[in-house]
């Protein structure tokens, strides 16, 4: 019997691609074509999700011009890995967000959960 999910560490990605603050903008573009995403969740040396910088944040800036910290969007919004699928869901729907990152109670990065990750928990 399959146990039906009901918080985000049930639906989330694990593996996740994320960069630095000081990634420069032509590492950031490569990276988001080589993994086929939108956006990177930005780490502090911690591992603490500081930011985001999606493929919006890079259109008006030139190629080489900026960092990750100067690009992202901070303070990042995520979520906890215990968050109910109904906040999870409501919140993308208010921000019109794609996808969060996922991080524990010390807002360490854990994964992160999108869009699909949702649809896909009624399969």
């Amino acid at each position: 019997m399959h146990r039906t999910p009901h918080t985000v560490s049930d639906v989330m990605t694990h593996t996740v691609v994320a960069v630095g603050p000081h990634t420069g903008f032509k590492e950031i573009v490569g990276t988001m074509e080589r993994w086929h995403v939108s956006a990177l969740p930005v780490l502090a040396g911690d591992g603490r999700v500081v930011g985001v910088v999606s493929e919006r944040d890079l259109l008006p800036k030139e190629a080489g011009a900026a960092t990750a910290e100067e690009l992202m969007s901070a303070p990042a919004l995520t979520v906890r890995e215990d968050a109910t699928l109904a906040q999870v869901a409501r919140t993308l729907a208010l921000m019109s967000l794609k996808r969060l990152p996922v991080v524990d109670r010390s807002g360490r990065l854990q994964g992160i959960v999108s869009r699909c990750d949702l649809r896909r928990r009624h399969r």
